[in-house]
């Protein structure tokens, strides 16, 4: 993160989106690519957070439904939602399936979570045409799903 040389808040490079009428943002620098809905197979008895699996450039990538955090409808199989965003992690490549994505915030201003706190990790929230988003930490997300599993 860095600062606005006349602000103390921090920014960050955001892409937005939006999942069952919620507005979230990740940090842009993590998306590779952002596709269409796509199919996906379910894998048996797997968390609800990661139902299953989706062909990407030869690869199984995890599908992972952030809705499940949301208390939102569980992703069905075959498609998967209108947008996923393909996200390189640290050690890891994955799939947030939302419905839709917005432009990406380049200095995104960043506020303590307040209004927005969804009961996940985040760096923070912002506004987005008058709405609050959180800015979701999707690594951290990502590792709490792994030490539930």
């Amino acid at each position: 993160m860095s600062a606005d040389a006349g602000s103390n808040s921090p920014t960050r490079a955001l892409l937005p989106f939006e999942l069952g009428g919620h507005l979230l943002a990740i940090d842009a620098t993590v998306v590779i690519e952002v596709t269409g809905p796509r199919d996906w197979v379910a894998i048996p008895k797997a968390p609800p957070a990661v139902p299953g699996a989706l062909a990407w450039r030869g690869r199984a990538l995890a599908v992972l439904d952030l809705g499940r955090a949301l208390s939102l409808p569980a992703l069905t199989v075959p498609k998967t939602r209108a947008r996923n965003l393909i996200i390189g992690l640290s050690d890891d490549t994955v799939v947030l399936s939302v419905d839709r994505v917005r432009e990406a915030r380049p200095g995104a201003e960043l506020a303590p979570v307040h209004a927005a706190d969804l009961g996940l990790p985040a760096y923070g929230e912002l506004v987005l045409d008058e709405q609050i988003a959180l800015a979701l930490d999707i690594e951290a997300w990502v590792q709490s799903l792994r030490r539930k599993a």
